[in-house]
C-alpha cells in the first residue's frame, strides 16, 4: 500500500468540518477576513491527491469557499507538495496543474477552464453595469439585486433548479431555462455573490450568460458571445502619458487604449484592467509578491495525516514548514528510540505540542518546545 503524508501548517483556528462534508456556509470567511485570508501562509505535501478531495479540505482548513467547475474532472490527481507561500498563490498553482485558471468572484475562489472562466469577472461586471443604465427607473430593486448573498445547494441538485431558485428567490421572471441541459451536482457554496455573479457563474459552465428583461424585472438565458470586454479609466501617476501608453500597447497590443490628460483609458477584460492600473502607475505587475512568514509557532495549528510513514520522513516534512527542530541521534539512540519505526496519526488543527506527542508517543521519546525551537528529545 503506498503511503501519504498531508501537511497543512495555520495561523488561525479553523473549521472542523471533514473533507467530504458539506460545511456550514455561515462559518466560512467574508468581507476583510476573507481579503486577510488570501495572504496567509500555507504549505502543503501531498502527492496524487484527487482534485475535489484536496480543494475540499483546504476549504475546510482554511474557511473559505472553493467551488469547481463543471467541466474539470474532480478525479484528476494533483502532485500538491508545495513550499509555503499563500493561499491564493497555493491555488493558482493547484489551478494550473489541473490545466484550470483561478479566478475571485465575491468571496469565492472560482477554479475552472480558461474558456468562459477567464471572462466570468467581466460578465459579472458587464450585467452590473447593465443594471445601472436603467438608473431611476430600476428603483428599490437596484438595492436588492446589487446586495451579496451566500448561496449554497446540496448533492445531487441540478443546476437548472439552482437557477430557477435564484430567479425566484429575487423575483425575477425567467425565460430560457431550457437552455441549460439536464446536469447533477455535488453540493457547494459560493459566497457574497450578488445574484447576477451567482447566475452567470454557473451559466459559464455552459456556455450560457443572460440578458435583463423589463427594468430588471426578468433575466433571459442566452448564448455566451460576442465581446466580452469593458472600458475603465485609469490614472496615470509617477510617469508621463506617454510612457504610460507605451508601456500598456507593449504588454497589450491590439488593445484599445487613449490618453486624455493624466488618465488612460482602455477596453478590456477585468484582469486586463488589472494589469493596466499597475502600469498606468509605473510599478511592475511581475514583481514577486512579497514572502510569507507563519508566524509564532504557538500560535500555529497543524493538520497532519499520516499513513505507515517513518518517523525521521514525519520530523523532517515539519522542518520544510520553518519549524526548528533539533534532533539529537546520540542521545535518542541511547535511550533506544529507532526513527524509522514507522507511525500512523490523523490530527486537526493542533498545537505544535500536540503534534509532536502524537509523533514521539510510539517510540517511547520526549521532546521539548524552547520559543520557536523543538528538541527531540527533551535536553
Amino acid at each position: 500500500m503506498r503511503s501519504t503524508c498531508f501537511c497543512f501548517a495555520l495561523l488561525v483556528t479553523a473549521a472542523t468540518a471533514i473533507a467530504g462534508e458539506s460545511i456550514d456556509p455561515e462559518s466560512l470567511l467574508r468581507g476583510s477576513q476573507f481579503v486577510r485570508a488570501l495572504d496567509q501562509p500555507l504549505s502543503i505535501d501531498r502527492e496524487k491527491v484527487p482534485l475535489r478531495e484536496l480543494l475540499e479540505r483546504l476549504q475546510s482548513e482554511r474557511r473559505v469557499a472553493i467551488v469547481l467547475d463543471r467541466r474539470l474532472d474532480p478525479d484528476r490527481s494533483i502532485d500538491a507538495r508545495l513550499p509555503a507561500t499563500s493561499l491564493r498563490s497555493v491555488l493558482e498553482e493547484v489551478s494550473r496543474r489541473a490545466d484550470a485558471i483561478l479566478r475571485v468572484v465575491g468571496d469565492t475562489f472560482i477554479i475552472g477552464p480558461e474558456q468562459n472562466t477567464g471572462q466570468l469577472r467581466t460578465v459579472c461586471v458587464q450585467r452590473g453595469l447593465e443594471l445601472d443604465a436603467f438608473g431611476e427607473a430600476l428603483g428599490g430593486r437596484r438595492f436588492q439585486l446589487a446586495r451579496t448573498h451566500t448561496f449554497a445547494w446540496d448533492d445531487l441538485e441540478r443546476p437548472a433548479d439552482f437557477v430557477q431558485r435564484v430567479a425566484s428567490q429575487f423575483d425575477l421572471q425567467l425565460t430560457g431555462i431550457e437552455l441549460v441541459p439536464h446536469d447533477l451536482w455535488a453540493h457547494g457554496v459560493v459566497v457574497e455573490m450578488t445574484p447576477a455573479e451567482a447566475l452567470s457563474w454557473v451559466l459559464a459552465q455552459y456556455d450560457l450568460t443572460f440578458e435583463w428583461t423589463g427594468v430588471g424585472t426578468g433575466v433571459r438565458i442566452i448564448p455566451l458571445s460576442g465581446i466580452v470586454a469593458v472600458t475603465k479609466t485609469h490614472l496615470i501617476r509617477r510617469i508621463t502619458a506617454a510612457v504610460a501608453l507605451q508601456r500598456v500597447a507593449e504588454r497589450f497590443p491590439g488593445l484599445e487604449v487613449r490618453v486624455e490628460g493624466n488618465t488612460l483609458t482602455a477596453t478590456g477584460l477585468i484582469e486586463q484592467h488589472d494589469v493596466i492600473a499597475v502600469l498606468a502607475r509605473g510599478d511592475d505587475p511581475e514583481a514577486a509578491p512579497p514572502t510569507v512568514k507563519f508566524g509564532p509557532l504557538e500560535r500555529r495549528r497543524f493538520t497532519l495525516r499520516v499513513v505507515r510513514q517513518p518517523a525521521a520522513a514525519v520530523l523532517a516534512t515539519l522542518q520544510k514548514y520553518e519549524v526548528d527542530i533539533r534532533i539529537d541521534q546520540e542521545a535518542l539512540k541511547a535511550a533506544g528510540v529507532d526513527l524509522e519505526q514507522k507511525i500512523s496519526l490523523e490530527k486537526k488543527q493542533v498545537t505544535i505540542s500536540e503534534l509532536l506527542e502524537a509523533i514521539c508517543e510510539p517510540l517511547g521519546a520526549t521532546f521539548a518546545v524552547d520559543g520557536e525551537t523543538v528538541h527531540v528529545p527533551a535536553p
